[in-house]
């Protein structure tokens, strides 16, 4: 039949089909259907260059992917994944949204994936198989990334759900194996149903010329800090005997010990009340910190409350009648994690001989939050334990631990 033009709407009772003939064999090939039900199927499309919708159980990697799982119809072709991940475990396609691309990698860990269950180890196909990359990255293809996203939708069984995702620039990498040079994007423990992560892409992952993301074992991801700070108040740490008009001279501007401390100012003569020395320095996270020490009487000790890691200034407001002193006192603060968010899971406490609170602060001393507390009984060298249950205290706001001396000898932090 030759072509013919219909002025009006093509209508059949039973359905409507088009068809391709190949030109040796005869044979007859359905492309679209559309069923007498209303049903329209895309049975397949052509490989031209308009066209990339492609038919159902084409090998993915060689093309985005099928409509029963999710086709692009941008004509955008993914890289190929490595050798070392089965295709029956791995479907990646790529859309444009707007002046985004967005790529996609569904990954079924149940097809056919394994690892030999130690930190770091890649998972690909079982038996070792090298080149067990999910995706390469490429900037022509996948453009420059800014934003990550890891999203659980089925918990992984039959192994440890502890699965990170990591990227090399290297795409050799087999399963079993540590990846080469490898940066971890997410260090997400362990997965749980609708997980969501995001993160930055950061400069390091933007700069690579080529982007292999690997699926590894997760690491243990709780760590311990060990303090112990025993020094005693040193009334003249920071400024040795002197009557300075303005600025005083700095004999040191850290604290044995290496913790955060309160500042005493101590004066020796009379008539110096209501002066004031203004401490400047900064806190337990290294942010900028300022305290107005006020003098309240003649030959006296007063101790400021602001927990100062570092003193780089003090200003008094007038000279005092005789020679001052400036040190460190018995509070105490020291750093767990200045910036990221903390899980804290437990606990060791040597108890000084004075029964006291040891105090975990969400953020620092002078701003933030205590959200928990253990207290020593007073009993040198007896050892309180804590484990917290499930996955911990959550500090998101940075973490500190505060504690005055002789209530705590050491304390040890576990947390992640």
């Amino acid at each position: 039949m030759a072509n013919t033009t219909f002025n009006g709407p093509v209508r059949s009772e039973n359905g409507f089909k088009t068809i391709s003939k190949n030109a040796t064999t005869g044979v007859l090939t359905e492309q679209i259907v559309a069923s007498s039900g209303g049903v329209l199927e895309v049975q397949k499309v052509a490989t031209s260059g308009r066209d990339n919708i492609v038919a159902a159980g084409t090998t993915v990697g060689a093309n985005n992917a099928s409509l029963g799982t999710a086709a692009t119809i941008f004509n955008i072709t993914p890289n190929a994944h490595g050798s070392g991940i089965a295709d029956a475990a791995i479907n990646t396609f790529i859309n444009k949204i707007g002046g985004d691309i967005v790529t996609t990698i569904l990954v079924d860990l149940h097809g056919g994936l394994a690892s030999g269950g130690a930190a770091n180890d890649v998972i690909g196909t079982d038996g070792g198989a090298a080149n067990a990359y999910i995706a390469e990255l490429t900037k022509e293809v996948n453009g420059i990334p800014y934003k990550l996203e890891f999203i659980c939708l089925e918990v992984p069984t039959g192994g440890d759900p502890d699965i990170n995702l990591v990227c090399s620039a290297t795409g050799t990498t087999a399963e079993n194996a540590a990846v080469t040079s490898g940066t971890v994007l997410f260090n997400n423990g362990d997965l749980t149903l609708g997980l969501h992560n995001e993160a930055d892409a950061g400069s390091t992952l933007a700069a690579l010329s080529k982007k292999y993301l690997y699926l590894t074992c997760g690491l243990s991801d709780v760590r311990a800090l060990t303090i112990s700070d025993e020094n005693a108040a040193d009334d003249d740490r920071l400024v040795t005997a002197a009557r300075p008009n303005t600025s005083a001279t700095m004999a040191n501007t850290t604290f044995a010990g290496g913790a955060a401390r309160n500042v005493t100012v101590t004066t020796t003569g009379t008539g110096d009340n209501e002066k004031t020395c203004t401490i400047t320095g900064t806190d337990v996270f290294g942010n900028a910190l300022t305290e107005v020490i006020t003098s309240t009487g003649s030959a006296e000790a007063v101790a400021g409350t602001s927990l100062f890691l570092t003193v780089t200034a003090v200003e008094c407001s007038a000279q005092y009648a005789a020679n001052i002193k400036v040190g460190s006192g018995t509070l105490c603060a020291q750093a767990v994690e200045s910036s990221n968010r903390v899980r804290l899971k437990g606990m060791s406490v040597v108890s000084g001989g004075t029964a006291g609170d040891v105090e975990f602060i969400n953020g620092t001393p002078e701003s933030g939050t205590t959200l928990f507390k253990s207290r020593t009984i007073g009993t040198a060298n007896n050892t309180i334990d804590r484990t917290i249950p499930s996955e911990g205290v959550l500090f998101d706001s940075g973490a500190c631990v505060k504690y005055t001396l002789d209530t705590a000898d050491n304390i040890t932090v576990f947390y992640a």
